[in-house]
């Protein structure tokens, strides 16, 4: 079973099983091209780090409609934190 943490809760805590999860692009290194006049070519600035990456998860709630009343403010806070994922 998969689960994912969020402000101090498990997903499982509030019934929510991830079923699946998509990774829509791979880590990219975090470089920057700096063109220098009178060089050939361009330098490139590692910055030692990888972009971060968008994951979405498809989860379902399993439990009672006493416990979805109970957490529905969990996802009230969820989708303010991600507006654009409702």
């Amino acid at each position: 079973m998969s689960y994912f943490f969020f402000n101090g809760y498990y997903s499982y805590e509030m019934g929510l099983i991830v079923e699946a999860k998509s990774i829509h692009n791979g880590p990219q290194p975090d470089f920057e091209i700096i063109s220098v006049p009178g060089r050939n070519g361009d330098v490139l600035l590692d910055h030692g780090r990888y972009r971060n990456v968008e994951v979405s998860y498809t989860v379902s709630f399993i439990g009672t409609k006493e416990k979805a009343a109970f957490y529905s403010g969990f996802a009230e806070q969820l989708f303010s934190v991600f507006p654009n994922q409702q």
